[in-house]
């Protein structure tokens, strides 16, 4: 039907061959492929290849070549793209079957991907992609070959964004990295001026602009050239524009400012990308936002309102507009006409000041705890039992009244002048710190026991590891189908015990690798002061089975 219908279309505008500029044959190129052997169906066509279709199928059944009406031949497609999904998902169901079905799962797989079906294709990839982590070798097998250069060719045509981020992944892995650039670039672009073109998955191939971020400030942290910086600050701010939480949280925490003294200068973007990103359930993003609220003190932010966003309680000298930032504690609209006005961003410098007392700022920030503490990012535990075990709270973290009501002695300096001088006006007597209402020792200490249970549970994979490594298996399988236990801790040595039969404590830790892997690395401090604050108070450490954990006087955790 689809070489009918492009003949058809051919002789209504009267040539024989059409050009490859018409405009059948550029928005085919999400219909079919170029080569006629390799037809691919995208998982759901554009609106504009709908009107072309229809158009096409109209044409098609005025001239008497189709019998049907143009609405039945739609939906028989429809339908057969349909089929196309459904054989897929029965090919991951007879792939997660037994032995038995496993070789008629990929059998199928491959037929699909052979017939064209650019999803089977992409499957059998990315599960190729996935096991190079220990079968560097697998993307050269001659099996995957022909899906390689079906993969190629619908990147090749730019229209469909998924194929071209998996394209660039593995390029990135060979080594190509300028492929990989080019094809993360060009998807980033495409998926952020037409967002529906970017359906969710778990495969991660929706957000080209997270790899193409961190390629390029890998290249900085390796060149230390600017320009590599910049690239990846634009592909950052491309994930922004697509509202991606990771990009938020990418731009908070690769690209802070910093003072004179090399510390971080807390900023209004900053706090408001992080809390794009912890709004949106980002756990590292969730702790730094906690930290955040727990141990500022004032001003909460540190650098100084454009003229779009004065009157706030951050300045720190008049504004130079007349009528404007006088102090009359008038709540004037921040998102007025004038200057760069208008930007999200220049809320947090209204809002960051809420809440101003030490006691309300602890507690925001306990509740921000809540979302890395849920998903078993171990920092939050420290910090959470920190935040429990101060008997006071930094007496710096009050917000002055004159920034609260607008007035003008909240002015550090008399005018812009003597701010960049430097001549600020004398400052009043620090606050002395308060009592910590949420003081609470039995909290602290569970909290201190979940990060004992994550210390076992990291030490228990990296042995496990070890383990397997040396008999030349899987290093993954471990810790997600069979355990092989080696030190007798668990079982006897070389029995295979099923996941299931590790204790909960410990196998909860094992759930989020990605949050796993963001602690994974701090683990010797993470277990150093966790000893620390357990030998101070004198607590002992047991499982849920009654065994050791931690005793005070042993400077470890078993």
């Amino acid at each position: 039907m689809i070489r009918l219908l492009r003949l058809r279309l051919a002789a209504h505008h009267g040539q024989s061959n059409p050009a490859p500029t018409t405009i059948f044959q550029r928005s085919k190129r999400t219909l079919a492929p170029k080569s006629p052997t390799r037809a691919s169906l995208p998982p759901k066509p554009t609106p504009y290849d709908q009107t072309i279709l229809t158009h096409g199928l109209q044409a098609l059944h005025r001239s008497g070549d189709l019998r049907i009406p143009n609405s039945e031949a739609f939906g028989f497609i429809t339908s057969f793209q349909n089929l196309l999904r459904d054989l897929l998902s029965l090919c991951k169901l007879l792939l997660g079957s037994g032995e038995g079905y496993r070789l008629i799962g990929r059998q199928l797989l491959y037929t699909l991907s052979n017939a064209g079906y650019v999803e089977a294709t992409m499957h059998i990839l990315h599960n190729a992609l996935v096991a190079t982590r220990t079968q560097p070798n697998v993307l050269h097998t001659p099996d995957l070959l022909r899906a390689r250069q079906h993969l190629r060719s619908v990147a090749g045509t730019a229209t469909h964004p998924r194929a071209m981020v998996l394209d660039g992944k593995i390029a990135h892995r060979l080594g190509d990295h300028s492929a990989a650039i080019k094809r993360w670039t060009d998807a980033a672009k495409l998926i952020v001026h037409n967002p529906a073109l970017r359906p969710r998955d778990n495969a991660e191939l929706s957000s080209p602009w997270i790899e193409l971020t961190l390629l390029h400030y890998e290249r900085y942290l390796a060149s230390r050239r600017e320009a590599d910086a910049a690239l990846a600050r634009e592909a950052c701010q491309l994930g922004c524009r697509a509202d991606d939480p990771t990009s938020y949280f990418h731009m908070a925490y690769l690209f802070p400012e910093y003072n004179s003294d090399g510390t971080q200068r807390i900023t209004a973007s900053w706090v408001y990308n992080l809390t794009k990103a912890a709004a949106s359930g980002h756990v590292k993003a969730a702790y730094l936002l906690g930290k955040w609220y727990a141990e500022s003190g004032w001003p909460y932010v540190e650098d100084e309102p454009p003229p779009g966003a004065k009157p706030s309680p951050f300045d720190t000298y008049p504004a130079t507009d007349t009528g404007r930032g006088e102090g009359d504690g008038s709540h004037q609209d921040m998102n007025s006409k004038g200057g760069r006005a208008g930007k999200e961003e220049y809320t947090i410098f209204r809002s960051a000041i809420f809440p101003s007392t030490p006691q309300g700022r602890w507690t925001v920030g306990m509740k921000w705890l809540d979302v890395p503490v849920r998903y078993t990012y171990a920092p939050a535990h420290l910090l959470a039992a920190k935040m429990l075990l101060a008997k006071t709270l930094w007496g710096e973290a009050y917000a002055p009244e004159e920034a609260i009501r607008l007035a003008p002695g909240r002015y550090r300096f008399a005018s812009e002048g003597d701010s960049l001088e430097g001549r600020a006006r004398e400052r009043t007597q620090p606050r002395e710190d308060v009592p910590n209402p949420g003081y609470d020792e039995d909290k602290a200490k569970k909290h201190l026991t979940q990060l004992a249970f994550a210390i076992k549970a990291h030490k228990l994979r990296s042995q496990l590891v070890r383990f397997h490594e040396k008999r030349g298996l899987v290093p993954e399988e471990c810790v997600s189908e069979v355990l092989v236990l080696g030190d007798g801790k668990l079982g006897p040595v070389g029995e295979e015990v099923g996941l299931s039969a590790i204790p909960p404590w410990i196998r909860k830790w094992w759930r989020f690798e990605d949050v796993r892997e963001m602690w994974e690395g701090e683990v010797g401090e993470l277990e150093r002061e966790a000893i620390a604050l357990l030998e101070e108070y004198g607590w002992e450490v047991r499982d849920g089975d009654g065994g050791l954990v931690f005793r005070p006087g042993i400077s470890r955790i078993f």
